[in-house]
């Protein structure tokens, strides 16, 4: 550049063609003694000069000084800043004529609170706290600026004032429509507090807690009609698809089944399923109930032995009880196979559901001491003296019945505590899935049909009832924030593919989410190439992310561990994990590492395909 087109007159201006000087359009910035100024005519190498910038172009910067003096120079590395900036240059060169300057790095922060104030200069609105914080998220989500997204944000914010700015720049930027529910369910899914499967548990607690306290302390016919109510709601699902899950038992040798054979004659088998045992079509039902039977007999024989021996014994007075050693009738059902079946049993009672899997025998005797009084028939009575029948075949037939009965009878089962217990059972099964019933087609469609169904019945009940009993107003929220949790999971689905899985195990449920990368349009063009992320949360192994990825019938695993207990035991298993996947015609590659964050919905998932953030530079030209 020549020396010519940095002229100084004395004045310390610049000078134009003519010879007038240049004089500034507006004042410089103020300097806040960044660097000591000089007058221009004093520039030397090395100097650090700080000022506005008044002209950026063809790599030439024009700086206006603390003191209205300018300086225009050769600039290189001019693309992070914009007429208007104030910025700091280091002088490197005045050899040849030339005036070389190299802009000093800004801070990110010197960046963004120019570019946030500079915003709302352009946009006339003042330099408030909560007009700063509006710009600054506008910022991080790289969303416009103008004064017409500024200004809308704010009016919501006025609107909306219990919702975060930050929340609301974030729902915008994704079209979620603003309304309070939706903003406390964003906010839960950011913090990773959207467990479905708490706030169905709360429920199931909440619920026999409350009918308790309505029939005891309240109007006892409000509370029996409200009971009756209850029953009705939690009754009204869609047609159970799923059939009580039977087979037949299986032993691992066949001297097995005729030893077990030998066994039950002793104290007695019927014909039929002596042939069914021997056969190997055994039902495991009747089998586990035979098996019962014996071994109450046993314990019967047992203890008559004990008493005969006791009396008949010649003991000593002087010396002291020696214990009777006497051979146990019991000691015949120590068998593997036999515990083996048994445990099948119990497995079998907790999948289908059925009382004697969560009451033990003297509770049920104890319940059905209620019912009592109630028209019922022998065969239902005897279903819940063996545990046989489902919590929720118990819930559908005292539904029917409960109107036939008396006041008193009906508000003395509400305060009972197997009636608690069914009716918790009844609400996780209607709600929750089985690693069963997971497997099975449209089980969670049913599911959630089941789940919002009844919870905005629930909602209308405890509103409706909220005025005479003072009890169930402040309940009502629970199946509120079930509902509106599961409306914003719709939500999210317009955008990927995700659900909740809440999963009842033996003894607790636990959380689940099933996510899948792959977008909807990718999906149906490519069925066979998908990626998904199951998360579970469990109560003894910790967090566990599984990462699988499938292309044809291939299957690439990755299990994300944050206990190494948890990956022992897998690393374990994984073989049979293999196996199964084989019979079904998948080869599986499996690898086991270290889980090293948590899953950032918004991040990993709404914001997936779009551009990493970071700090961007707007350009407001004062010319303009």
């Amino acid at each position: 550049m020549s020396i010519t087109s940095n002229a100084v007159n004395s004045s310390g201006r610049p000078m134009n063609q003519s010879g007038t000087a240049k004089t500034g359009s507006r004042p410089a910035t103020s300097l806040n003694n960044y660097a000591q100024s000089s007058h221009v005519r004093q520039l030397t190498e090395g100097q650090v000069i700080k000022g506005e910038i008044t002209d950026l172009r063809n790599n030439e910067v024009t700086v206006t000084l603390e003191d209205n003096t300018y300086v225009t120079g050769h600039l290189d590395n001019g693309s992070q800043l914009s007429i208007g900036d104030t910025a700091a240059f280091k002088v490197t060169s005045l050899s040849n004529g030339q005036v070389q300057l190299e802009a000093l790095p800004k801070s990110e922060s010197v960046i963004e609170n120019s570019t946030i104030n500079k915003a709302l200069e352009e946009a006339g609105l003042p330099k408030n706290e909560k007009n700063q914080a509006i710009v600054r998220e506008l910022i991080n989500q790289q969303m416009p600026i103008s004064k017409q997204s500024i200004t809308f944000i704010l009016r919501q914010s006025y609107v909306n004032k219990d919702i975060s700015i930050r929340t609301l720049v974030l729902m915008n930027k994704h079209q979620i429509p603003i309304t309070p529910e939706n903003a406390v369910q964003f906010e839960q899914y950011r913090n990773n507090e959207h467990r479905l499967v708490k706030e169905i548990a709360s429920l199931a607690d909440t619920l026999p807690q409350l009918l308790n306290d309505l029939a005891t302390e309240s109007d006892i016919y409000q509370a029996v009609e409200f009971g009756q109510k209850l029953l009705s709601v939690l009754t009204d699902t869609s047609p159970d698809y799923s059939a009580i899950r039977e087979h037949s038992v299986l032993f691992s040798t066949p001297d097995d089944a005729g030893r077990l054979v030998d066994i039950l004659e002793t104290f007695s088998l019927s014909d039929q399923l002596k042939e069914q045992l021997l056969n190997g079509t055994a039902p495991l039902r009747d089998t586990a109930s035979a098996i019962l039977s014996g071994m109450d007999k046993a314990a019967i024989l047992d203890a008559n032995h004990m008493e005969e021996a006791a009396l008949s014994a010649d003991i000593s007075a002087e010396a002291p009880a020696e214990p009777l050693d006497i051979p146990k009738v019991m000691d015949l059902f120590d068998e593997p196979f036999i515990e083996s079946i048994l445990k099948d049993y119990k497995n079998m009672q907790w999948t289908n559901g059925e009382l004697a899997a969560y009451m033990s025998r003297e509770d049920r005797n104890m319940f059905l001491k209620t019912l009592a009084p109630l028209p019922l028939n022998n065969v239902f009575r005897e279903k819940i003296a063996d545990g046989s029948i489902s919590a929720r075949e118990v819930i559908q037939i005292l539904k029917n019945v409960i109107p036939l009965a008396d006041t008193d009878s009906a508000a003395e089962l509400f305060r009972s505590p197997g009636y608690h217990t069914i009716l918790k059972e009844s609400i996780l099964s209607n709600w929750t899935l089985t690693p069963w019933t997971l497997a099975k087609e449209h089980s969670v469609d049913k599911m959630y049909q089941d789940l919002y169904q009844q919870t905005v019945q629930l909602n209308d009940l405890f509103q409706s009832a909220a005025g005479t009993m003072k009890e169930s107003g402040s309940l009502s929220q629970l199946p509120a924030n079930i509902k509106n949790n599961v409306d914003f999971m719709q939500l999210l689905n317009e955008m990927f593919t995700y659900v909740q899985l809440p999963v009842k195990l033996k003894d607790h449920t636990i959380h689940s989410d099933l996510y899948v990368y792959t977008r909807k349009k990718q999906l149906i063009q490519n069925p066979e190439n998908i990626s998904v992320l199951l998360h579970l949360d469990m109560d003894y192994l910790g967090p566990l992310d599984i990462h699988l990825a499938l292309n044809g019938n291939l299957v690439a695993a990755k299990f994300y561990f944050t206990d190494d207990d948890a990956r022992e035991l897998t690393s374990n298993n994984i073989e049979l994990l293999k196996t199964v996947l084989e019979e079904k015609g998948f080869l599986l590659n499996a690898e086991l590492l270290q889980r090293e964050k948590e899953i950032d919905i918004v991040k990993d998932f709404i914001e997936k395909d779009k551009p990493a953030a970071s700090l961007k530079r707007y350009t407001f030209d004062i010319r303009a």
